[in-house]
This record gives C-alpha cells, structure tokens and sequence, in this order.
C-alpha cells in the first residue's frame, strides 16, 4: 500500500493560521524568515514564538534565502526548526556538511522553467529535494504551475531522495499533479490564501482534504 502523501502548509505568519493548518491535518508547516521581498516574510522572533506552537507531531520549516552560512546557523539556532528549506544557490557541499553539523535537516528549493527538463545539481547533501515554478527575481510562492511531467521526471532522477512538489498548487488541482508526479509531499501557499500570507481556513481544509483522500 502506498503511502500517503505528506502536506505544508507554507508561509504562516499568524498562531491563528498555524493552529487551522494543524488541526485541518497539515503534516508540516513553513515559516519565511529574511525574505523582505515576500509578503510573508516574518521577523525572527515571531518565527521563533510560532515554531514553539506547533505540536510535537507536526514538523516545522525555516524557509530561507540566505546571504551567509553564518546567518543561516544564527537563525536556525533563535528559531529551532524541525528543518530548513534553502532557495537560491548559496549553498555548497563544503557548507551543507557544516549545517549538518548543528543537525539541520535540509531541503534544497530548485526552479524549473515551465517545459524544461532539469537535473536537480547539487543534491547530495540535501534531504529533501523541493521544485518549484521558475519565475524571474522570486524565490517561491508564485502561485504559478508546475510542468507535471518534468518533476516527474526529475522524481525519478533524484531517486531514492524524496520530492516535495511546490508550485501553483491548489484544491482544484492537487489531487491531478499527486497523480501525475507522485511526490512524496506537496508544498502549498498562495493557493490556500483569502490575501498574501493570511491563509483562508476553507481552502486549507479542502486542500488538505483531497490530497489525504477525504473528499473526492
């Protein structure tokens, strides 16, 4: 029997939104931190106070565009996330070795281009490997589709690392994109939202509905 898939709830920054996400089911959630471009970056002491609300069974993601290997482990250290979700591509496998060294789970965000076929670089020290829709000067939450069967393509190359699918998801259309790339979890933002980073209790639920298998 196959798994189910997992689901994250990204870029929470109110408790209210974080308590909905948790109680609709969401197995992780994202917090975006020194990300000023994005309207759901948060500051580090309100990460710090959300991450310390969410339940034990439930995993939480510092999502970052870092400027120095420095500000990541500072930041990883006041927040305390389950994991961090890295995009752009700061990172090299010298400085992935030293944040496992403070035992950072580390997922590594990567852009595709609508119909193009990308073999992920540089995975080897990431955990997880999470793909997201290219759009020029953003780093995430675009709300723009995925090519469906480019990531599958990529989930078969980066086998046996696991696949987050992020990326213009919404309740209409995730149950499709599971079937179609079968990932091992989906990332969802803009499409659960009623407004930029303040998330819509119905769509949260509906989402996380379908990809469970609760609704048709």
């Amino acid at each position: 029997m196959r798994a189910s898939v997992k689901v994250k709830i990204c870029g929470i920054t109110r408790s209210e939104d974080l308590i909905h996400a948790v109680d609709a089911g969401a197995d992780a959630v994202g917090f975006v931190v020194g990300v000023p471009s994005s309207p759901r970056n948060i500051p580090i002491e309100h990460a710090r106070k959300l991450v310390s609300q969410v339940p034990i069974f439930t995993k939480s993601v510092l999502v970052m565009v870092p400027r120095s290997l420095e500000e990541i482990i500072e930041i990883y250290e006041m927040v305390n996330p389950d994991a961090i979700q890295i995009h752009g591509d700061f990172l090299t496998n010298t400085k992935i070795d030293e944040l496992k060294k403070i035992g950072a789970k580390q997922i590594q965000a990567i852009k595709i281009k609508s119909n193009e076929f990308v073999e992920p670089p540089s995975t080897q020290g990431f955990d997880t490997i999470l793909l997201d829709t290219y759009v020029p000067g953003k780093f995430g939450g675009t709300g723009v589709t995925q090519n469906w069967e480019s990531c599958c393509k990529i989930r078969k190359t980066i086998h046996p690392k696991k696949l987050i699918l992020a990326g213009g998801l919404t309740p209409l259309n995730v149950k499709k994109a599971i079937q179609v790339v079968e990932p091992y979890a989906v990332d969802v933002s803009t499409g659960v939202e009623s407004s930029p980073g303040i998330k819509d209790p119905k769509k949260v639920e509906a989402f996380i509905e379908r990809v469970k298998g609760l609704k048709p």
